[in-house]
């Protein structure tokens, strides 16, 4: 469903820890699709940039 638009989307359940990422997003970061592995461990730790870690470790609020 998410390979339906192309655009780089990537998505995350909290709740199993699934990771799915779009084949437009997959063509952001300059790779084929299975090229590297698509879990949370490699985004975080290679791809995300260092500066950005603190954001996405912290939790959403509402309000």
């Amino acid at each position: 469903m998410i390979n339906d638009l192309d655009t780089g989307i990537w998505k995350y359940n909290f709740n199993t820890r699934e990771v799915k990422w779009s084949t437009g997003f997959y063509t952001l970061l300059g790779y084929q699709v299975n090229e590297i592995e698509c879990d949370a461990y490699t985004f975080f730790e290679h791809l995300l940039y260092h500066g950005d870690k603190p954001f996405f470790s912290t939790p959403l609020t509402t309000g």
